[in-house]
């Protein structure tokens, strides 16, 4: 069984409709800045929602996973995503496996929150994210977890200069790039986080102390490894793999790691 929230729920929705990562693993590392970008469709009009409407993302993943629902993936799945109103960790193990991570991957004020089933619903990682206590509420009997948050440890030096939200940047429009990203530039002259690393790090870090809690019930903990890597950094995925499975690799030889 898997159990996935966030990019877990992502990643596991992947794994489970088709018995691998292979193809996955293939599209994140042919992935450069400026076809993410593309994948980025700004909510200018609702923008109070969140700065990414997400039907690009929505339509990218039904490419991957392709018009799945729970009952016929080879794995048994969980999604989970959290009620915006009710506050509640809300568990998807029915209908459409590409609504459900699309949900689960909403990250507030980022992305426009996703409305399933009467309820709206953002990123599943906000109450539960290391969703351990759910796979042993539905009978997991053995549990190997993965973190993939790097610890909050300040700010980090930039390895290269380009970056995700730089670019994004330099192609909007001018009057949308004072208008709402102003503090992109502002970034050239101070050390200051913009305004999606604020909100990214500050939800980052309420989770991360959350998983170190959660942690303790998993047999084997896999830490990924990712503390070199940007949230947006999906264009180093070659990396970020390799660190992962460098993680994987010493955790199951030492246990806890």
């Amino acid at each position: 069984m898997i159990v996935g929230s966030s990019m877990g729920a992502l990643v596991g929705a992947y794994y489970a409709r088709w018995g691998d990562v292979k193809g996955l693993r293939e599209f994140a590392e042919g992935s450069d800045l400026l076809s993410l970008i593309k994948l980025v469709d700004f909510n200018f009009i609702s923008v109070s929602q969140g700065f990414i409407r997400g039907k690009r993302i929505e339509k990218l993943l039904g490419k991957l996973i392709g018009k799945a629902y729970f009952r016929n993936l080879k794995i048994p799945l969980v999604v989970t995503a959290t009620d915006i109103y009710g506050g509640k960790k809300v568990v998807i193990q029915r209908g459409l496996v590409v609504k459900a991570v699309r949900a689960s991957i909403s990250i507030p004020a980022i992305f426009s929150p996703f409305y399933l089933k009467g309820r709206i619903l953002i990123d599943g990682g906000i109450i539960e994210p290391l969703p351990i206590l759910i796979a042993k509420e539905l009978g997991g009997r053995f549990i190997i977890a993965s973190n993939v948050l790097r610890a909050h440890t300040g700010p980090r030096a930039v390895k290269k200069k380009v970056s995700l939200q730089n670019v994004v940047f330099q192609h909007l429009p001018r009057i949308y790039r004072h208008k709402f990203f102003s503090a992109f530039e502002k970034q050239k002259e101070k050390p200051y986080p913009n305004i999606f690393q604020t909100i990214i790090q500050s939800f980052y870090a309420m989770e991360y102390e959350l998983i170190r809690k959660e942690s303790q019930e998993a047999d084997i903990m896999i830490e990924c490894g990712v503390d070199n890597f940007g949230s947006f950094e999906f264009h180093r995925a070659g990396e970020i793999i390799t660190a992962g499975y460098t993680a994987c690799q010493k955790a199951l030889a030492g246990g806890y790691y």
